[in-house]
């Protein structure tokens, strides 16, 4: 993939369909990602990323096929507003191991993939934004 210098939902779109691609295919995304910097013994390879956007890189993989790609970075360029805007549908669940707010975001017309971020306090609400955030980590679930 070519050099990503923010994340906008067109870019999110792009990393998902390429993620979706490539899911069987863990070595492409090293090419293209990052380095392996190490595994936890448990299906998750953390990558040292070649994009220096790019703080926090993993994949988690079940029987060699990637399930879930997470990225993080100090300022990304998405906020909730355009993610909100553009999916418009999400779920939310409330995480007692990690005392937050799990918000998965999902489009009906494209069931390949979900977007989950985390805060620790509620930014969303029925149809209203409570607060509008920037977006510095995400996880992209593939299906």
């Amino acid at each position: 993939m070519a050099e990503i210098s923010s994340v906008n939902i067109e870019t999110l779109q792009k990393l998902a369909e390429y993620f979706h691609r490539n899911k069987a295919n863990i070595k492409s995304i090293y090419e293209d990602f990052g380095e392996f910097s190490f595994d936890n013994g448990h299906g998750t390879i953390f990558l040292k990323p070649k994009n220096s956007l790019f703080k926090v890189l993993y994949v988690h993989q079940e029987n060699s096929v990637i399930s879930t790609v997470g990225i993080g970075g100090e300022n990304l360029g998405l906020t909730l507003e355009e993610l909100y805007n553009f999916y418009n549908k999400y779920a939310k669940t409330y995480s007692h191991y990690d005392d937050g707010y799990n918000y998965v975001f999902y489009s009906p017309n494209n069931i390949n993939y979900a977007l989950m971020i985390f805060s620790k306090e509620k930014i969303l609400y029925g149809k209203s934004i409570l607060k509008n955030i920037d977006i510095n980590r995400f996880d992209i679930s593939l299906k």
